[in-house]
């Protein structure tokens, strides 16, 4: 229902705008806004309850990021009427607009047409076109419609049917022997996840997660912790959790990927590490590892000019280092695993290079795997997108997609 609703929204706006009528025009224009404030609210809780900003700079900023990403939309629609555009055009001008959004000033890919589309059958192309081809077929349908013509009705509605027949088709093949993944979600309170007090009691539970799931399930290959799940760097942790967490892991044969910061000689990372108890010590772990590259503005990197701002609020690790792009694959048993870290999986073509970037053919990802904390984002509808955003990654690559959360889906 939430796609069929976007869509009938989009195609009201876009039938609003090519009136006449001035105060239409006005009131299409404030309900994309009103749409993008409502698709962005979360930023308050992250900045307001989380990040410990005042109530009046927390609201500007939600009103200001939300007229940023309706500008985009606001601008097409200007043009959409001041040229006169026909269908085709109409779809390719908002198909660019939502791309240019994802590539200024670091990208923000968020409220996409594409996106929110994912349970549409039109969703069933992005194997084919990408998520920016499913936008552009979601606009091109609205406009074949509003020309209420049965000619242009009958192509909108084969769209959508061809939509339904290729959600039916299976573009890959399964590879490799079934991997058993424990996810575990350790639920920690976003304000006391970096509180040294509270360290020991996040860290014992995770271990109890992790006796109980291998006391339960004797054939786990795989265990997933969130992003930052532990967080320090691994020689920075207790000498007993790290001596307990590789007897438990050496003791069933099983791999760990989990969350942490790094520091090494250029700065501090975002990173997940795969660690192989069988071949590590207490101080000295081998282990593959995935460099955050896509970071988040002013929760891990300072844009240029805004250091006024950080210092207004009081979130940490305000200042990571980019990892590579591309990355190699984890490998674990005969299946490679395509990391990305929070909000990198809304950028789909990020993802894709992972794919052109292996040490051979037969070693590009056969799993994507998403950690996230999204504990910063409270109960509000910023879980629910990423989660579209991570099954529109998964459709576009044909590749289950796991995700390990501190809280959320």
């Amino acid at each position: 229902m939430g796609s069929l609703s976007h869509f009938l929204f989009v195609t009201f706006i876009l039938f609003i705008w090519k009136s006449n009528n001035k105060n239409k025009i006005h009131l299409a224009n404030l309900l994309v806004y009103l749409a993008c404030i409502f698709g962005l609210y979360w930023i308050f809780i992250s900045l307001n309850y989380y990040g410990n900003l005042s109530p009046s700079l927390s609201i500007i900023s939600t009103l200001v990021l939300a007229l940023y990403v309706s500008t985009y939309y606001l601008v097409a629609g200007y043009l959409i009427r001041r040229f006169k555009l026909r269908p085709i055009e109409v779809a390719s001008l908002i198909c660019f607009f939502e791309w240019l959004r994802s590539q200024l000033f670091s990208g923000f890919p968020w409220l996409d047409i594409g996106i929110i589309q994912i349970d549409s059958p039109i969703s069933g192309f992005a194997p084919i076109i990408g998520v920016y081809g499913i936008t552009f077929l979601t606009i091109l349908v609205s406009e074949l419609l509003l020309k209420f013509k049965w000619i242009s009705t009958v192509k909108a509605f084969s769209i959508i049917f061809i939509g339904f027949f290729l959600q039916s088709l299976n573009f890959v093949v399964p590879k490799g022997e079934k991997l058993n993944v424990a996810l575990l979600q350790g639920s920690i309170p976003q304000q006391l996840k970096f509180d040294p007090v509270y360290e020991k009691k996040y860290q014992k539970k995770y271990l109890d997660m992790i006796e109980k799931i291998l006391e339960k399930n004797k054939n786990i290959d795989l265990i997933v912790l969130p992003e930052t799940a532990l967080a320090k760097p691994w020689n920075n942790l207790n000498s007993d959790f790290r001596s307990t967490l590789l007897k438990k892991l050496r003791k069933f044969d099983v791999i760990l990927i989990t969350g942490i910061p790094i520091k090494s000689f250029s700065g501090w990372k975002n990173s997940v590490i795969a660690i192989n108890a069988s071949n590590s010590s207490e101080k000295n772990i081998i282990y593959d590892q995935y460099d955050k590259h896509h970071l988040v503005p002013f929760g891990e990197f300072i844009p240029h000019g805004f250091k006024w701002f950080v210092n207004l609020i009081n979130i940490p690790f305000g200042e990571f280092k980019k990892g590579q792009l591309p990355q190699n694959p984890i490998s674990v048993n005969d299946q490679f695993i395509g990391v990305n870290i929070c909000f990198e999986d809304l950028f789909a073509d990020e993802i894709i290079k992972s794919f052109s970037f292996s040490r051979a053919l037969d070693q590009v990802p056969s799993i994507l795997l998403n950690v996230s904390n999204l504990g910063w984002f409270g109960k509000t509808n910023a879980l629910n997108y990423q989660l579209k955003a991570s099954r529109m990654r998964s459709i576009e690559t044909g590749r289950p997609m796991i995700r390990s959360t501190n809280t959320g889906f």
